[in-house]
């Protein structure tokens, strides 16, 4: 493609060299560098092209958010590179934020609107203009409403634009002023009920401090991520403190770029991280290595437990009445208080948690005629069934290993644990999650400076955007969401009763924002037997991905972020709010998604929702009671500090805990699954407290590991983002399309080489992509970075091999817990 014109009136890879001076691979081309630079030099002194500078972000779904300076030159934007921001240090881009150029100009580009020909997947459309889009696809979304109900029209989106008008919070007014089915994807999220058992809900994803404040850490605990090419905006920070003398482990199943820059790297059995913690834990707890003060304050170590019911003893077990408390805004009803129990060593008696002089850390007594324990013996006793041994057994880390781990936590200083998506691609995520959360609690590494103790997580403090907003006139305020992976289900019983609604199967489905089609669990089953069903599917994407080419029965063309206004609430990366300018007009015919949303509006009868400017519009999302952002600041100053630098998100002492007691729950009275349902009885013990439980799939004894002896791990690419990027063919020289990683010894054994195109398969389905034989992989397991879409496989497709089964706590997608084998593709 090199040299060549762009049919959309782009750029060629040779002119954004020429244009921007970004040459691969300096060090080969010597003095032939100087030519190219004395070029552009010369043109621009001559002024022969208007450059402008336009202030803009990354908007797509790492949420990490760098500000760009987009450079535009005669409307067309040329190149971006990192932008001023009022803390130096934030100011960072990637490859991907670099390559934005291409993006915009690729020849994936969808120009106008599309219906699709023929049967739904063979890849046949005809244009259409957007009036008949909006007459056809809005009759059939009114006709669906008035035979089969409001909720029977369905709507999904993701973080493919990371905003407030054509992101998420549009996009979920859009849904809810026409009262649609919300759809919850699931992605992401195995480790999160454990986590948010114990720390409360702050968000979906947790919250953190000042993103530069990890720097000021002792000593850094990685979890299953590989942040020097994932998350690399944190690895500066890492590097700043190991520079000042802090040591970094690193727990992963691979030997990664991270784990390279370690002190220690401990490869743990893929599935295994919960097993290795509860030993950690237990460890701690038997050589009293917590913090004995820092537990009894912040923790519910002191609670009591009845043994009849699992429930904490509550002081109107003793006889005390409850009073009321303050007015449930949601419920209008005030709240009920009726303190926790505790037994006072100095009263020699049950008290109130809050007014207990010296509670007793450890003990049992009767209460009433009921037998309680306090709720730290009981960690203890399930922490006691995760010996060294058997948690090495587990884990396949020695024990001279594991005592070194607990010696680096315990002795190390302040600890900043590092959590990445890696445990969270399994069926036994909550457990893994509810482990990690009462090891950081137990020994106090939390709420305070240079400590970390979530992933994914939100700098930000109260509320930045106000709900209503997304629930223009309280519609769909109280309505379910029906996760993802319950639709099918749905679809071959016809109804569902679960998540507090009575679900009916879609008849329609409104896609934006994400790639679904390539996050789907096993995508060739819900494109063969699920969707089948849905009488119409409409894709809203800025090129021809996977959803939209099999699935679409319309597809929308959405503008590049670039090529429209809107505000970035918060980045993983920055504490900033931005407001981000318009670099360059949409093109051909794509809309930013607030644009269609307006369109449709007006076809469906809420256009009261949709017709005011943006402005008004920017100014209603962030009017928040009691805080939140002056608009016309923000529009006057293009950046605003959200956080301040000395916040810690979950300080006990200021009450920043989302927990019912404002304290870490490691004893959970009440587990709920991802969506807050209580959990059936059999599952009540296993989640009560942490514990250790067995993958699905990716594990030695699981059902079927014989035939199917590796693990397949997925993991994070470089060049993509899930699967955006993929039409980026600059980014296509860093990885080029879909591998799989293999330890030389199973290659040997396999008479497989580097090189070797392979059949990777289970009983689902089959992949052929090229082989990689790395030292760094882990003995017995795979490993591929997940995203690539279909165009770039041999044959088959590696997502068609993960399972569409899930855990009922987290029902999550579960990517990596699935196994299979490998063969040399003779195709």
């Amino acid at each position: 493609m090199s040299g060549t014109s762009s049919p959309q009136g782009g750029l060629t890879r040779r002119s954004f060299l020429k244009t921007t001076g970004a040459v691969a691979g300096t060090a080969a081309v010597g003095s032939a560098l100087a030519p190219s630079l004395d070029a552009i030099a010369a043109e621009e002194q001559s002024g022969g092209n208007q450059e402008i500078v336009v202030q803009n972000a990354c908007r797509v779904g790492c949420v990490t958010g760098c500000r760009l300076d987009v450079y535009v030159r005669d409307g067309k934007v040329v190149k971006t590179r990192p932008a001023d921001l009022p803390d130096p240090e934030y100011k960072r881009a990637c490859l991907r934020g670099l390559s934005h150029a291409q993006m915009i100009y690729s020849e994936e580009r969808v120009k106008y609107p599309m219906r699709r020909v023929g049967g739904r997947g063979n890849d046949e459309w005809e244009r259409i203009s957007w009036d008949e889009a909006v007459e056809e696809i809005g009759d059939k979304l009114l006709e669906t409403r008035e035979k089969h109900g409001a909720k029977a029209n369905y709507f999904m989106s993701n973080g493919g634009n990371v905003s407030i008008l054509s992101g998420s919070f549009g996009s979920m007014r859009f849904r809810n002023a026409f009262e649609m089915q919300s759809i919850s994807n699931g992605v992401d999220l195995g480790c999160m009920p454990g986590i948010s058992r114990v720390y409360g809900s702050n968000g979906t994803w947790g919250k953190i401090a000042e993103p530069s404040d990890i720097q000021n850490a002792d000593t850094f605990f990685v979890w299953g991520m590989n942040l020097t090419v994932t998350t690399w905006d944190r690895w500066r920070y890492i590097a700043n403190a190991m520079d000042n003398g802090a040591k970094l482990v690193v727990i992963d199943p691979n030997f990664t770029a991270i784990a390279a820059k370690a002190d220690k790297f401990v490869s743990v059995r893929p599935a295994s991280d919960g097993a290795l913690i509860m030993g950690m834990i237990n460890a701690i707890i038997e050589e009293g290595h917590f913090d004995r003060d820092y537990v009894l304050k912040a923790t519910v170590a002191p609670f009591l437990v009845r043994r009849d019911n699992g429930k904490f003893l509550r002081m109107s077990d003793l006889g005390v009445a409850p009073t009321e408390g303050p007015v449930n805004a949601r419920t209008g009803k005030p709240t009920i208080i009726d303190p926790a129990a505790v037994y006072d060593e100095i009263e020699q008696g049950f008290v109130a948690v809050n007014e207990a002089v010296q509670p007793a850390l450890t003990g049992n007594w009767d209460a009433e005629g009921v037998a309680v324990d306090t709720a730290f013996d009981m960690l203890a006793a399930r922490a006691k069934e995760f010996t060294l041994e058997r948690a090495s057994e587990l884990s396949d880390v020695s024990v001279e290993d594991i005592r070194e781990l607990v010696d680096l936590y315990v002795n190390g200083g302040t600890v900043c644990n590092l959590l990445g998506f890696g445990s969270n691609g399994y069926d036994n995520g909550p457990s893994m999650g509810h482990a990690f959360a009462t090891l950081v609690a137990l020994t106090g590494q939390i709420g305070k400076s240079g400590t970390n103790a979530c992933y994914h997580q939100d700098p930000s403090q109260g509320t930045l955007v106000d709900t209503m907003y997304m629930f223009p006139d309280g519609k769909n305020l109280t309505a379910p969401s029906i996760p993802l992976l319950d639709v099918p289900e749905l679809i071959e019983k016809g109804e569902l009763h679960r998540y507090g609604g009575d679900f009916v199967p879609p008849k329609t489905l409104w896609i934006t924002q994400m790639n679904a089609y390539n996050n789907f669990l096993n995508p060739q089953t819900w494109r063969d037997k699920i969707l089948p069903n849905v009488e119409m599917i409409v894709v809203v994407d800025r090129i021809m991905s996977d959803t939209a080419r099999y699935l679409a029965d319309y597809v929308l063309p959405a503008a590049h972020f670039f090529e429209q206004t809107d505000v970035r609430h918060v980045a993983t990366a920055t504490p900033y709010m931005m407001y981000l300018d318009k670099a360059a007009e949409p093109l051909h015919e794509s809309l930013p998604d607030k644009e269609i949303y307006r369109k449709f509006a007006k076809k469906l009868g809420f256009p009261q929702y949709f017709d005011m400017s943006d402005d008004e519009l920017l100014k209603e999302a962030l009017t928040v009671q009691g805080g939140g952002v002056d608009f016309d600041q923000l529009k006057k100053e293009k950046v605003v500090r959200v956080l301040d630098r000395d916040y810690q998100p979950y300080d006990v002492d200021k009450g920043r805990l989302a927990t019912a007691s404002k304290r870490f729950e490691f004893y959970c009275e009440n587990p709920v699954s991802q969506q807050g349902l209580p959990l059936p009885e059999d599952l009540f013990e296993e989640n009560c407290l942490p514990t250790f439980t067995e993958p699905r799939e990716a594990w030695p004894t699981a059902e079927g590991a014989d035939k199917y002896p590796f693990p397949l791990i997925s993991e994070r690419s470089r060049a993509l983002l899930h699967s955006q990027y993929s039409d980026v063919e600059w980014l296509r020289e860093v990885e080029p399309g879909p591998v799989v990683f293999m330890n030389p010894v199973d290659a040997e054994s396999y008479s497989l080489t580097n090189g070797d195109y392979v059949k990777v398969y289970n009983d689902r389905g089959y992949g052929v992509v090229k082989l990689v034989v790395s030292d760094g992989q882990r003995p017995g397991s795979l490993t591929w970075p997940k995203g690539w879409q279909q165009k770039f496989y041999k044959e088959g497709n590696l997502h068609n091999l993960t399972p569409l089964e899930y855990n009922p706590v987290a029902v999550n997608h579960s990517y990596t817990d699935c196994h299979v084998n490998v063969e040399k593709w003779e195709g």
